[in-house]
Parts: C-alpha cells; sequence; structure tokens
C-alpha cells in the first residue's frame, strides 16, 4: 500500500484530522452505516423523550431505549469484545491486540493492522456534557466595510444539547458518511438468548385442549386456511387486533391489500387470545402447512390479553392471568410461541412485535416493561425480528395517539396504516433473503 491510498478525514470545526481510511467505503457500508448513525440519533431522541429539561435520564431508561430502537429497525449492537477492546480498572478504553494512537478530544482511536482500518470510539453518555456547538457567523456589510468577503466569517460556540448531537446525527446520516457507532458490549453478552429455556408458568403451558367454542371454531378456521394455502409468503399470528386486519369489522383491510396483498397472506388472528392458547394453536395444527407451503415470514403480536383474561368459555375455564401476572412471564410466553414457530417452520422468518400501547395506564406499564424484556433478548439475525412499534403510536407525553385506536385498545383504520407501513419494508427485506438455512 503507498500513500496515496491513504484518505485524512478532518474536524470541519478544528481543521484537525480525527481519522485514516485506506479506501473509500462501499455503497453497502455507506448504508450500514447511515442506518447504525440514524439509530443513534432516534436513541437519543426516545431517551431525551424521556425527561424535561434539566432532568437527569436514568441510565437504564437511556440504555433501554436505545436497545429497543435497534432491535426495532433490525441493527446489530455490536460488543466492544469483539474488536479486541476492553476497558481498564480506570473504566477506560483499552486493548491488547489494536494499536492505541494519541487519543483526540472526543475519540479513542485504534489501529487495526490486520484489518487495515482505524476505528475511532466516541462516547456519549446519558444526562453528560455535549461538548460545544460552532455557529459560522457572517458579519453584515455595515458592520465591517471594506473587509474582504472570505474575512467576514467567525466561529461563535456555545454548550451543546442533545438536540444538537441529534441534528448533527441526522446530517452525517444524510451525507452518507461512513462512521461507525458501537456500544460497550457487557450488557449485551450477558443478556439472555432467545433460545434460553422457557421457564414453566401460566403464561408459558398449554392447555390439553381448547374448551372454549369460539376459540375451537378459529382453531379450526386457521386448519382449514393452512390445508388449502398455496404461495402464501406471510402469516400473521395473534389475537383480535390480527384478527382486524381482515375480519370481523376488518378495520385494516385497506393497509392489508395495499401493503401485504401481493404476498398473499394468511390472517391467524383469534379474538381475546392468550399466549397458552396460542401454543396450543402453533403446536396443535395451526401451523401444518403441506411441503413446500410454508410461509417465508410469520409476523406475531401476542400477550396483551395475558393481563385482561382470567376466564373464558362462560367462566366455565380459569385462568391464573390478569393484572397481576409478572411482565417477564408474560414475555417468556411470546417467546415460547416465537420459539415453537421456529422449531415448526424451520424455515420461516419471524417478526415478534412488541405489545402495542393501550389507554390503561395500569396495563400499558406492565406491557411496556415486557417489551423492555423482549428487546434485552439477544435473537439469531434475521432469523428472529423483534420490532416495538410503540413510539408511532404515542404523543410525545406518553399517552396514545387516540386517532389510532377505536377504543383505547384496538386499531383504527389509521392505526392498521401505521403498523403496515412500519413492517412493510422488515417483510420485504426478510422475504428477500429466502428461507432460513439453519436449523433451530
Amino acid at each position: 500500500m503507498n500513500d496515496s491510498q491513504l484518505m485524512l478525514d478532518f474536524d470541519y470545526r478544528t481543521r484537525r484530522p480525527t481519522g485514516i481510511r485506506f479506501s473509500e467505503p462501499s455503497a453497502h457500508q455507506r448504508a450500514a452505516c447511515s442506518a447504525l448513525n440514524r439509530e443513534r440519533a432516534r436513541g437519543l431522541l426516545e431517551a431525551a423523550r424521556h425527561t424535561s429539561p434539566g432532568e437527569q435520564v436514568p441510565v437504564d431508561v437511556w440504555n433501554a431505549a436505545f436497545s429497543r430502537k435497534c432491535a426495532d429497525w433490525d441493527i446489530p449492537l455490536i460488543p466492544l469484545s469483539w474488536f479486541g477492546i476492553d476497558r481498564d480498572a480506570d473504566g477506560l478504553f483499552s486493548s491488547k491486540e489494536l494499536e492505541a494512537p494519541t487519543p483526540g478530544a472526543e475519540v479513542s482511536p485504534y489501529l487495526d493492522h490486520d484489518a487495515q482500518v482505524v476505528y475511532k470510539f466516541f462516547e456519549l453518555h446519558p444526562n453528560g456534557a455535549m461538548g460545544e456547538k460552532f455557529d459560522l457567523i457572517r458579519a453584515d456589510e455595515s458592520d465591517r466595510p471594506g473587509i474582504p468577503e472570505e474575512e467576514r466569517y467567525h466561529l461563535e460556540s456555545q454548550p451543546a444539547t442533545v438536540f444538537d448531537t441529534i441534528r448533527k446525527l441526522r446530517i452525517l446520516a444524510l451525507a452518507l458518511a461512513c462512521t461507525l457507532t458501537l456500544m460497550n458490549g457487557r450488557a449485551e453478552e450477558s443478556g439472555p438468548s432467545f433460545w434460553d429455556k422457557i421457564p414453566p408458568s401460566p403464561s408459558t403451558t398449554a392447555p390439553d385442549q381448547i374448551s372454549d367454542g369460539y376459540w375451537h371454531g378459529e382453531f379450526e378456521r386457521v386448519n382449514r386456511e393452512v390445508a388449502k394455502a398455496d404461495g402464501s409468503q406471510v402469516v400473521f399470528f395473534g389475537d383480535s387486533i390480527t384478527l382486524g386486519w381482515t375480519i370481523g369489522k376488518a378495520e385494516g383491510k385497506a393497509a392489508w391489500e395495499k401493503q401485504f396483498a401481493k404476498y398473499h397472506p394468511l390472517n391467524m388472528g383469534n379474538s381475546g387470545d392468550i399466549t397458552p392458547v396460542m401454543l396450543y394453536r402453533a403446536t396443535k395444527g395451526n401451523l401444518d402447512f403441506a411441503k413446500g407451503q410454508a410461509p417465508r415470514v410469520a409476523v406475531l403480536l401476542c400477550g396483551t390479553n395475558n393481563y385482561v383474561v382470567v376466564q373464558s368459555d362462560g367462566g366455565k375455564v380459569k385462568w391464573d392471568l390478569g393484572m397481576k401476572t409478572p411482565p417477564g412471564e408474560v414475555a417468556d410466553g411470546v417467546r415460547a410461541v416465537a420459539q415453537a414457530f421456529r422449531r415448526k417452520l424451520p424455515e420461516t422468518r419471524v417478526i415478534v412485535l412488541g405489545i402495542l400501547p393501550v389507554k390503561n395506564p395500569e396495563k400499558w406499564a406492565k406491557c411496556r416493561e415486557t417489551n423492555r424484556i423482549l428487546a434485552s433478548y439477544r435473537y439469531p439475525r434475521d432469523e428472529v425480528v423483534f420490532m416495538d412499534l410503540q413510539d408511532r403510536f404515542l404523543n410525545a407525553e406518553g399517552t396514545i395517539k387516540p386517532e389510532l385506536f377505536t377504543d383505547g385498545t384496538h386499531l383504527a383504520p389509521a392505526g392498521y396504516a401505521v403498523m403496515a407501513e412500519a413492517l412493510a419494508p422488515h417483510i420485504e427485506r426478510l422475504i428477500g433473503m429466502g428461507p432460513v438455512k439453519t436449523v433451530p
């Protein structure tokens, strides 16, 4: 390699070099890094949304918001240890494998001789200083008459806010800057795996049979549709919100036709459904597709009714569920259903949706905690994708957008349109990847 292949990056404010690239990044690298930049900006915005000016943002809220957004966008959080970088006893970056050039004021660079790249690590702390922002100011002719144009400009600085940082990150993303965002991977490495054993609980134990007449009727309906499925690339599996795409009041029919009709989708919704009954359905017939007819993608929306249903079949069947149910058990129930899909349909990629917001604040607190737990899992990349869509359905103060709901729980046509718009690009991408090759 000769010196002409090196490219030096400069900080636009200080005109000092900030990094070295050995070659121009590829279009794929630019797109991936831009997505990471966008996600970091969205994570910052989400964390900032939880607090009023001057109020401290809890670290767990900050990290959970960032992790949830990454999961929503299917963007991996890369542990620093993958790069041979850790923290020393003082909490500073250190590495036994990479060369550490002199660090700058904002960045800790590491030179990887094997990969011929320089990694630049920026630390961003909740409630921490955001540095300074600089504005380029042009003096008016009346203020400085006779001064050449190039001398009319000067820099003015003031403390930067989180929104200044977000603005800078968005500019980088729009400019397709090849920057890479990494998180300290200790929390991610210690997080639970999607494939961890499911602990027994009322939310994870399927019944021996479905006694409820309505539920059994819906179970048989889905079995009939699965038996005659021909070229259905997507299935939607869930409760009444899923059913409402095309059945009953069919509030989501227009969005379904617009976004998903080309995939010949199947509606596997079942009003009032709970995760133990969903487990029964997933293992006792609803997924028994003929050879070659398994869908490419399954979209799961589960869990909200675990906080509501305590009896069924006119009170004849009791369920040890309701508002007292721990969110961890509901998250396990959702994960159990997703695991059942991967085992029964090994070639099918699964999108697990977080529970959608509801008007009831007590219930929403439970659902939100369930989503936080679901977001903490390490999912097999592109085989199981977790998406939390709550921000699309909430106002700035954290309450539901009433125009998206019919009754504080179920979706209006506008709500289905929002969900369809969020799902469509992920479904298209996953279908384009073809069947899963690995065996669960």
